[in-house]
């Protein structure tokens, strides 16, 4: 993934310090939701980062997921600090349809967006 981090510091909440407990809530709360989604079952959980903070000024680049770990994907958006700020300037999730279209998802806090 190409962040803006060597512009504007990123954050980032690491949590493979707990690494048995990230994958029991990964497994136990979010594969059964993209299970049901999907219509796949079972999924192999293959990728779960941490949290990342994105300050005023970053970006983050078009770019594709990995084939070999990405078929599903998840993003969550926890937390916007200032939700006035994040209506005026959104940062949508771009999606490159197969068909070639691409498409925004608008994200508030709270929602996760499957894909």
């Amino acid at each position: 993934t190409q962040m803006s981090f060597a512009e504007t510091p990123t954050g980032f909440v690491d949590l493979d310090r707990e690494r048995h407990m990230k994958e029991k809530y990964a497994n136990e709360y979010l594969k059964p939701i993209v299970e049901e989604w999907s219509g796949v079952s079972p999924l192999e959980l293959t990728s779960f980062y941490g949290m990342r903070e994105y300050p005023d000024g970053s970006f983050l680049k078009n770019h594709v997921d990995r084939i070999d770990t990405h078929v599903l994907s998840v993003t969550m958006t926890v937390k916007k600090l200032d939700p006035a700020k994040a209506k005026a300037n959104p940062w949508p999730l771009e999606v490159a349809q197969w068909s070639g279209d691409h498409v925004r998802y608008e994200h508030d806090e709270g929602t996760m967006i499957l894909y």
